[in-house]
């Protein structure tokens, strides 16, 4: 993996690093030999889920969450993760890749270089494709070999921006001002 721990080629993508899992999880309900490694798909967003799992709790309901259960890594480091397919945003929320099994496009929008001619209709978008299980340092750009697997992982990305849109809750001041107004008007 490349880039430095604030962009999103670094910290963020969690896929084919080798984790360390040691020690007890869950008061001890599973417990590893030192310096067991994963190497499958996983996010902070699957902790809730997992913890919930463990612990005999249900989720909320009411909201859609996010994260997977993995607690079957937990249990087999060695065994298949629940989670497919992830999203990253850059630091502006901009939707920038997406990782699906071992492929990860990542879109940018198109900057001309310095020197570059000007193009009469530039792409809004300049596109990486990478096969992680082969290239784990994002070297070999497979985009303009593979425009088929481009335009589908693109599509997808659409679709799941689209549905995480769709979800989405209130911003947290959109929902103090609703509470607010809701006190001032005398219901409670």
């Amino acid at each position: 993996m490349r880039g430095v721990n604030s962009s999103v080629p670094g910290h963020s993508i969690l896929v084919n690093a080798k984790l360390p899992v040691v020690g007890s999880v869950v008061a001890g309900l599973f417990l590893f030999a030192a310096a067991t490694e994963c190497d499958q798909l996983a996010t902070t967003l699957d902790l809730l889920p997992t913890i919930a799992a463990l612990t005999g709790t249900a989720l909320p309901g009411d909201r859609r969450i996010d994260g997977v259960d993995i607690a079957n890594l937990l249990a087999d480091p060695t065994s298949k993760s629940p989670r497919e397919e992830f999203l990253y945003y850059s630091k502006r929320g901009d939707l920038e890749c997406i990782r699906q099994g071992n492929w990860k496009l990542r879109r940018r929008k198109y900057r001309l270089k310095r020197g570059a001619p000007k193009l009469e209709n530039p792409p809004e978008f300049n596109y990486e494709l990478y096969d992680l299980s082969k290239d784990i340092g994002e070297k070999n750009n497979l985009a303009d070999k593979s425009p088929d697997l481009v335009a589908k992982l693109n599509q997808r990305m659409q679709e799941l921006d689209a549905e995480i849109e769709k979800s989405a809750r209130a911003p947290w001041a959109m929902a103090v001002k609703k509470t607010r107004n809701t006190l001032s008007a005398g219901s409670l």
